[in-house]
């Protein structure tokens, strides 16, 4: 009997301690001012790239993006908030307002700007290419014939997909797509 409630004694303990360990990893807080702490999933889902790509992009953008005023935006969070745009395809005002990166709207249009300039300064040319030789041509034959989905000669492939916008002043019906939405026709080249 004594062992009995030994043994009961012992896993009403060990559950008490899982219960106890669970509400100290839930009051773990986090620096609100560095989305570099969020965990892997959340932040894949901000901003649809691994922490180490982004600290990759920010390592060649942070000379194009290094502001003179010590008040400014740091590099890492001007990409960070341009990631965030582009992969939420979010309106720049609700970006402001956001939990992960609170900036004013003003502040999340010239991050745009300036990511997007210096992207296509620093990475463009570097990581967006055709194939111009006939021996890259060759090789990018040679990678379509043995994809997933194998596409036989195939040297490049172009994609397009929708980006919403708020509908413009001028020419607004211009603007709207197959699905009744107002957006622009953006197309990818691979």
């Amino acid at each position: 009997m004594a062992l009995a409630y030994l043994a009961w004694e012992q896993i009403f303990l060990e559950e008490r301690v899982l219960i106890i360990g669970r509400r100290l990893e839930r009051r773990i807080l986090r620096d609100g001012q560095n989305p570099f702490e969020l965990p892997n999933d959340e932040f894949m889902g901000a901003f649809r790239l691994s922490q180490q790509l982004v600290i990759n992009i920010i390592d060649v953008l942070r000379t194009s993006l290094q502001h003179k005023r010590t008040s400014g935006l740091s590099p890492e969070l001007q990409v960070l908030v341009c990631l965030h745009f582009y992969a939420q395809g979010s309106y720049q005002k609700g970006l402001g307002g956001n939990s992960i990166l609170n900036i004013s709207q003003p502040s999340v249009s010239r991050c745009i700007h300036y990511v997007t300039e210096a992207i296509n300064q620093r990475l463009l040319r570097k990581w967006i290419k055709f194939p111009m030789t006939s021996a890259e041509r060759q090789r990018a034959r040679e990678n379509f014939a043995h994809a997933p989905q194998p596409f036989e000669g195939t040297i490049g492939a172009i994609d397009c997909t929708y980006i919403h916008i708020l509908a413009p002043r001028q020419h607004e019906e211009a603007y709207v797509n197959h699905h009744g939405k107002h957006s622009l026709n953006v197309q990818a080249v691979r």
